[in-house]
């Protein structure tokens, strides 16, 4: 099942974005470039008029593992951030009858 953590920003062409899991060091993303080695995340943007874009942080398969709370935050001179939460609580299953 995939997940998509999303941030919807105003005068985007401004700014770079970054990803990052709360409570990590490390980045998960910066523009759309993934910056760690796991073939489950992508980043996903989408322009709008008014220079207003979408950022996604797209999780392909979740896993248990991937609950957490997510940051997204525009770079710049102002820390701009929004932080979303995503709790995965069980494998998703499907029986064929």
């Amino acid at each position: 099942m995939s997940v998509v953590a999303s941030y919807e920003i105003p005068n985007q062409w401004l700014f770079q974005i970054s990803w990052q899991k709360v409570g990590k060091e490390h980045l998960l993303s910066i523009g759309t470039e993934v910056w760690v080695k796991d073939h489950n995340l992508e980043i996903k943007h989408q322009m709008w008029p008014a220079n207003v874009g979408d950022w996604n942080l797209v999780f392909h398969e979740a896993r248990l593992n991937d609950s957490g709370v997510y940051e997204c935050q525009v770079i710049s001179t102002d820390k701009l951030t929004r932080r979303v939460r995503l709790s995965v609580v069980g494998e998703l299953m499907i029986h064929f009858v």
